[in-house]
């Protein structure tokens, strides 16, 4: 495989591939289990496993992840 044939077959296979989870990114969403249950906050980005990035709306103003059932949408 050359260099070329490699970057269009990388290329291809970034198009293809879609996070299920993209749709939840911006969204207002209130932890359900945790240590941080009932801060609100906002989904910044998607992880691996299940997971999201979540920038709390408390003074903590951090991010922190969360497995995408311990959180309920707004």
């Amino acid at each position: 495989m050359t260099a070329v044939q490699g970057e269009a077959t990388k290329g291809l296979v970034d198009k293809i591939y879609t996070d299920p989870n993209s749709y939840l990114v911006g969204k207002h969403v209130v932890v359900t289990a945790g240590s941080f249950k009932n801060y609100r906050g906002i989904v910044k980005s998607t992880l691996r496993g299940g997971k999201v990035l979540v920038e709390l709306e408390a003074h903590l103003q951090r991010k922190e992840p969360f497995e995408i059932k311990s959180l309920r949408l707004l």
